[in-house]
């Protein structure tokens, strides 16, 4: 959104990520990982003419790898059902109502977080211009985070940009498999912990954000 905003004439700027719940929560061990029934875990909205083809890709990949996939969102019964006949290892959960009971669930669930858009960049347009704040909510739970998206898209460069050890650019079902089974190997699932923590404690810093925001306000 930057790039586009200096495009079009406007003048510096200061670069603020969406501001995360509050709260605190404890990162989960890798010793405490059932790997056999590893659970990855998404929320958010889902468009069944952009985001059945990677979650089909994704549902295939878990498969490979013993794991399974919780989509928290709301969905028609009827897009469900297609969902469910991707595989027996796919599970849709009724959205929360708050922020904070999604968080505490996620944290308390599942073991592995998951970002993804589409690759259908001609439809999907949000993704050129949208950081999404799920990934922001979610470096801050103490758990690796799978970013899957077209390298394009905004989160796909800055993953490529800051070096994030879980990116998958290609939506393919037997990379993101690799992906996902990289996680079983202790060193990498702590530094994937320690990544998406350093994020949580820098950029995506409320008090952080909240400083940046205070300081680009001027008052005439």
């Amino acid at each position: 959104m930057a790039l586009l905003l200096e495009k079009y004439g406007a003048g510096a700027g200061e670069l603020l990520y969406p501001i995360p719940e509050s709260g605190s929560f404890g990162a989960k061990k890798f010793e405490d990982v059932n790997f056999t029934e590893l659970q990855i875990g998404n929320s958010g909205l889902i468009f069944d003419d952009l985001h059945l083809e990677i979650i089909e890709n994704i549902v295939k990949a878990a498969k490979t790898v013993n794991a399974h996939l919780q989509l928290i969102t709301n969905l028609p019964e009827k897009l469900s059902a297609h969902i469910y006949s991707f595989g027996n290892n796919v599970k849709v959960i009724e959205r929360f109502d708050t922020v904070t009971e999604l968080l505490n669930y996620l944290s308390l669930s599942i073991d592995v977080l998951l970002v993804f858009y589409s690759f259908k960049p001609d439809k999907e347009f949000r993704m050129f211009t949208s950081f999404p704040s799920k990934f922001v909510e979610y470096c801050k739970l103490g758990l690796p985070v799978i970013i899957i998206a077209p390298p394009e898209s905004s989160i796909g460069k800055w993953a490529v940009e800051n070096k994030w050890l879980t990116y998958e650019n290609t939506g393919e079902p037997a990379n993101i498999a690799a992906t996902i089974a990289k996680l079983n190997n202790r060193d990498f699932w702590n530094n994937c912990q320690l990544q998406a923590q350093k994020y949580a404690d820098t950029d995506f810093n409320p008090d952080e954000i909240h400083r940046k925001l205070s300081n680009s306000i001027k008052y005439k």
